[in-house]
């Protein structure tokens, strides 16, 4: 049995003791493939790239659906109006499914929808009856001409809509006069005097000149606010 002495000593190879070697083991096959991705990781890479193009494929999908969605929606409701030209809840839905093509934020956006409830609304108007349900159609139509038409153009179709003699019109009217100043204080008091003259009830008159009283003294001038109150 060797001494512990012994042990410890290094044995010489012809007079030198050689080093000791410090060579790399050589990877294993299998343990190189290790380092690599996994092939669980893979299947996940492959199943997020399935997915993604899943969802962009969805995606696509429905995109392409709102538009065949819309149009059948649309030619529905020319369907209606075909059947009963005058249901104003019916020309109403198609005006507004229209405006929703256009967002508020594009370009141009207020003209074109301008033009697209003129479009509309024009062809509404000749089957409408008179009365209050027809009244937001005529403002809606009157209101998106404000954007295209002259001055001129403008004027007469107001004109056009007071021969209905509805007093919601009248005060429309009347709220498109103070609103652009035309005429100045004169032609405000002249405005609101043909719908005092109109009038037919106190209620009618106090909405008159509850929006006189308003526009006269955002001007300045509570003075004539006070004659007109006096001289009605």
């Amino acid at each position: 049995m060797a001494s512990a002495e012994a042990s410890r000593k290094y044995h010489e190879t012809d007079g030198f003791i050689p080093l000791p070697s410090h060579k790399r083991r050589p990877v294993e096959p299998e343990a190189y493939r290790s380092i690599g991705p996994s092939k669980d990781r893979g299947s996940e890479s492959d199943s997020s790239s399935v997915s993604a193009a899943s969802e962009s494929s969805d995606d696509d999908d429905q995109d392409g659906a709102v538009l065949p969605s819309n149009q059948e929606k649309m030619r529905s409701l020319e369907e209606q109006l075909s059947r009963d030209p005058s249901s104003v809840p019916t020309w109403l839905s198609l005006h507004s499914l229209s405006l929703s093509h256009v967002p508020a934020a594009s370009k141009n956006s207020s003209k074109v929808r301008s033009e697209i409830t003129l479009s509309i609304l024009g062809r509404a108007l000749p089957a409408l009856r008179d009365g209050s349900s027809s009244n937001r159609i005529r403002l809606l139509y009157l209101h998106a001409g404000e954007e295209l038409w002259t001055s001129e153009k403008l004027a007469q179709e107001w004109e056009r809509a007071l021969t209905t003699g509805d007093i919601d019109i009248y005060l429309a009217w009347l709220d498109w006069r103070i609103r652009n100043g035309f005429d100045g204080v004169d032609g405000i008091l002249q405005a609101a005097t043909r719908v005092l003259v109109f009038a037919t009830s106190e209620l009618e008159r106090l909405r008159a000149f509850w929006r006189l009283t308003c526009a006269l003294r955002q001007a300045g001038m509570d003075g004539i606010t006070q004659f007109c109150l006096e001289h009605r």
